[in-house]
């Protein structure tokens, strides 16, 4: 799937979108937010392979970066829709949210099949660490991997404000997993 660049009259409406966004008019900005977000999850999830979790929170991600482009005046001129500028910054994002797994990915393809003795002992070793992360994150990732909740359900079950701060304590969580995955993994010349 192509993003295609808007006709005219839409830049002409991606004009006023700038300028509601300028005067923080707060009902024309959540309606600029709700106008992309079902397809740029749609096309991310089906691109890059990634959980529509993941691609929502690319999203937020993504949204706040343009907003905070176009107030800050870093965005001035556009001689593209701002549905291709956001898309673009979905697609940075993306990059460097998985450039730090490459370690990871090499251990994925790698992978020993499941059932076989090593891929039984990969798998008890990730169930270690997450288990020694202790709370929340423990608790956290248990809930989102092994439970299969999502975002709201965990934001709930933990008592945060909003499934938003879940995402922000599960992608903080992540980070320390994968950085003790590597060493343990490289101390058993698993990678």
């Amino acid at each position: 799937m192509k993003v295609k660049p808007l006709e005219y009259q839409d830049k002409k409406d991606d004009n006023k979108n700038i300028d509601d966004i300028i005067a923080k008019n707060e009902q024309a900005i959540t309606r600029l937010y709700n106008m992309y977000r079902n397809e740029f999850i749609g096309f991310f999830v089906k691109e890059y392979s990634i959980r529509s979790d993941d691609a929502a929170e690319i999203y937020q991600e993504s949204f706040i970066s343009m907003y905070q482009n176009i107030v800050n005046g870093k965005l001035t001129t556009i001689n593209f829709s701002l549905k291709t500028y956001l898309f673009k910054i979905g697609k940075y994002k993306i990059f460097y949210r998985f450039r730090d797994a490459r370690p990871m990915e090499e251990l994925c393809t790698t992978m020993p099949d499941i059932n076989s003795e090593e891929g039984q002992h990969i798998q008890e070793t990730v169930y270690e660490v997450v288990s020694a992360m202790g709370n929340p994150c423990s608790q956290l990732l248990s809930l989102f991997y092994w439970e299969r909740k999502n975002m709201k359900e965990i934001a709930t079950v933990m008592n945060y404000k909003n499934e938003q701060v879940a995402k922000n304590r599960k992608s903080s969580c992540m980070k320390k997993l994968k950085e003790q995955l590597i060493i343990r993994f490289k101390e058993e010349e698993l990678i």
